[in-house]
């Protein structure tokens, strides 16, 4: 299997918890649907975080364009998300989803521009666009589910 297609395989494994809880937290019992909702908080920071480490990998690869706004940028996302994660659920949840959709208008802006020197592959952040918007369309599912936000 080709490095692209682990990229494929992996990136939309990475969707199945973003799946799942978002339609169990649909059909489950309030004080469980909660629980979803927590656990839907807690992966989106992870998974935002892992977004922001993007850029630390690029800086550390001497990428074009990697250098220190790489790394400051590459922070942002993970505390971003540990606050999205010390406010209330609603609120955490509009923010995973304004951070997930910021970093990927960032990496969009930075990563496919060769006037900025990017290196980036146009099949990844085809990818990277699509796993955020399904992200991003399963956490506003959750909002909108019946756990009283």
């Amino acid at each position: 299997m080709t490095l692209s297609r682990w990229r494929a395989v992996l990136g939309y494994g990475g969707l199945v918890p973003f799946v799942t809880l978002s339609a169990l937290v649909w059909v489950a019992p309030l004080p469980v649907a909660r629980d979803l909702v927590t656990a839907q908080l807690a992966y989106g920071a992870v998974i935002l975080c892992f977004v922001g480490a993007v850029h630390w990998g690029r800086s550390l690869a001497a990428e074009p364009g990697g250098g220190v706004a790489a790394l400051v940028w590459s922070v942002l996302p993970s505390l971003w998300a540990w606050v999205a994660l010390m406010v209330d659920a609603p609120t955490g949840l509009f923010m995973l989803i304004g951070g997930l959709v910021l970093a990927w208008a960032l990496d969009r802006w930075v990563l496919y521009a060769p006037e900025r020197g990017s290196a980036w592959h146009a099949d990844f952040l085809r990818l990277r666009g699509r796993l955020s918007a399904i992200a991003v369309l399963c956490l506003i599912a959750t909002f909108l589910s019946p756990v009283g936000y």
